[in-house]
């Protein structure tokens, strides 16, 4: 699980420009593949500012990529994929 976890904090920064703390594992979900999703904690940088590859080499055809702070109650009402983790998020929530 080391390996996922430091996968999870190297996407964290390349993709939305925050460092974290991996947390515990929320789910292991086969979703074209094997994802991995963690509870995690930003512990410094600034939202919205990863240097992926989406973002400096972007192809028109996948559309736009743009990071959004989402509140965890609104994600059963948008397009989340897999669906399944939205569910599992606000079950922590109630929880």
């Amino acid at each position: 699980m080391k390996k996922e976890k430091q996968a999870a904090k190297r996407e964290a920064l390349e993709e939305i420009g925050v460092n974290v703390r991996v947390g515990p594992l929320v789910a292991n979900i086969f979703f074209e593949g094997n994802q991995y999703f963690f509870h995690g904690e930003i512990t410094d940088g600034i939202f919205g500012t990863g240097k992926g590859a989406e973002f400096i080499h972007p192809r028109v055809e996948n559309g736009t990529y743009t990071p959004q702070w989402v509140p965890l109650y609104l994600l059963n009402s948008l397009d989340v994929r897999p669906h399944h983790v939205a569910g599992l998020l606000n079950q922590m929530l109630d929880g």
